[in-house]
């Protein structure tokens, strides 16, 4: 019986160690979950104080009073004579740029800028290219060769 009853105060023990590491493991996650929300809930209070300034600083009236008093652009012409557009069809429409519908096709020879020489460059071929591979194959394998 003394073998049994050490084996289950063993047990007993174990489990309790267990038990103890579990509910002081769900303690600081809780504590984690309670920064992060008090951290979430001090983020929302300063987005709602900057929202609420913005809205203060960009409100229509605030700026043309600003604009009055700082600026001076309660005037409607300025010292040449040219006013403010005060209808909205004296507004220009803006320029649309032109895009071209395809693509320039590429291009296989290059000439240089004026002043420079008037030998004409050309762009690498394939067949240019497939020897500069083959160079480098060669030297990667003549280094392998020699270790």
């Amino acid at each position: 019986m003394r073998i049994s009853s050490l084996f289950h105060l063993a047990l007993a023990f174990f489990f309790g160690a267990i038990l103890f590491w579990t509910s002081q493991s769900v303690q600081d996650k809780e504590r984690h979950i309670y920064e992060a929300r008090n951290m979430l809930a001090q983020e929302q209070e300063t987005i709602r104080v900057l929202s609420t300034e913005w809205d203060y600083l960009n409100s229509p009236i605030r700026l043309e009073k600003l604009a009055k008093q700082g600026v001076g652009m309660d005037e409607t012409a300025n010292e040449n004579g040219i006013g403010i557009m005060s209808k909205v069809g004296e507004i220009p429409e803006p320029i649309a740029p032109i895009v071209p519908t395809i693509k320039p096709a590429s291009l296989v020879r290059i000439e240089p800028a004026a002043g420079v020489s008037s030998q004409t460059l050309t762009v690498p071929s394939t067949v240019d290219k497939q020897r500069f591979n083959d160079v480098v194959n060669s030297l990667i394998a003549d280094t392998e060769g020699e270790r």
